[in-house]
């Protein structure tokens, strides 16, 4: 389990909204069966788009290699759906699944 964080000061992407300084973990699953997850932690008002270019930045450091934003999709966790980049990161997900967009080269 890895875990990375929002630098401090203002988020770009990020809504402004009530509560903004407080952070949010989310645990991103790459693997379910095998318990292979990412924890991030995120402020209030955080976009998915924010959310993937985070995990894009992880992507080298957790063995990945390099991976563009765009590459990952994030799944709803109640409807199994994908989830929009300008989605704001739902305080009731504690945990979202991860793919991989197939590169094409």
């Amino acid at each position: 389990v890895r875990e990375t964080a929002v630098p401090e000061g203002p988020v770009p992407g990020a809504r402004e909204i009530a509560g903004q300084d407080e952070l949010q973990e989310v645990v991103v699953y790459t693997d379910r069966n095998l318990d292979l997850k990412l924890v991030v932690k995120v402020r209030r008002g955080a976009t998915v788009g924010l959310l993937k270019e985070l995990l894009a930045s992880e992507a080298a450091v957790t063995g990945l290699g390099e991976c563009k934003p765009e590459e990952f999709v994030l799944l709803d966790p109640f409807f199994g759906t994908e989830l929009d980049e300008k989605d704001v990161v739902d305080p009731s997900w504690d945990d979202l699944d991860v793919m991989m967009r197939s590169r094409r080269g």
